[in-house]
């Protein structure tokens, strides 16, 4: 086998810098793609479990621009890690002080009234600073927050008592719940806003959407004018963090 060693392997089929494999970069990707179907078979969730329907809803934000530098909030997240910056009080001013926040917590807020008062919620956001502002706004209604401060112990309790109907709205980051946790007992999701990140998304969207799931799921997009709506645009064509922060870079 001219593969056995990891150096024949890495030579042929990984870029050199650093050994780390990068799909854009690495050559051969035909022939390794073609080896490796030999000996596996790739079966996507969809055609194999007979999961309930995923129902997204596009809920317009108008008349307010989300801020051009809040892609600069969004890469910040992603080097420093979950929630690492928010603890800054420049960024957190920053997040305030953008006028479609407010605009769309009130579109927010008109959206929860709507939805069956019997049912569990959770409502995503990118940033910490946004659960304060979203439990001002929502004081009538039962809300925990679930983020990068709190302690595993803390995060599993929260979780547990929403498995358990103890309150109505679970109010996660999206780095912090992204991955790990099964939430069948909700069919309805809300993002107030996202990350630049489609894994991300996709893995959140999935904490409802499976084995035990009984429901269709709804999932809200709470979308402003100009880059929110751009960004928005672009993740669903499943384009890169790159090219998203790219994109509104470049923007006027």
């Amino acid at each position: 086998n001219p593969y056995a060693k990891y150096s024949n392997f890495r030579d042929k089929f990984m870029r050199a810098k650093n050994h780390r494999f990068d799909k854009e970069k690495s050559c051969n990707e035909g022939k390794f793609l073609a080896i490796l179907s030999k000996f596996s078979e790739r079966r996507l969730k969809v055609d194999c479990l007979d999961l309930p329907e995923k129902i997204y809803h596009v809920i317009p934000c108008e008349g307010m621009r989300v801020h051009k530098n809040l892609h600069v909030l969004h890469k910040m997240q992603l080097q420093t890690g979950i929630d690492v910056h928010l603890r800054d009080k420049d960024t957190n001013n920053l997040i305030e002080s953008i006028p479609s926040t407010s605009k769309k917590i009130e579109t927010l807020v008109q959206l929860v009234g709507c939805i069956n008062p019997e049912s569990q919620i959770v409502i995503y956001v990118a940033f910490r600073k946004s659960i304060e502002l979203v439990k001002e706004a929502l004081k009538k209604e039962t809300i925990e927050e679930f983020h990068g401060g709190l302690t595993l112990t803390q995060k599993e309790a929260v979780l547990k008592r929403f498995r358990a109907g103890k309150f109505r709205i679970l109010m996660p980051t999206i780095q912090s719940l992204s991955e790990g946790a099964t939430l069948t007992n909700c069919n309805t999701v809300i993002y107030l806003d996202r990350t630049f990140s489609n894994t991300q998304i996709a893995q959140s969207e999935d904490r409802f959407h499976r084995i035990g799931q009984k429901y269709s799921v709804d999932y809200y997009n709470i979308v402003s004018n100009g880059i929110d709506k751009k960004a928005y645009e672009m993740l669903k064509q499943n384009k890169s963090f790159d090219e998203i922060t790219k994109e509104i870079e470049n923007a006027e």
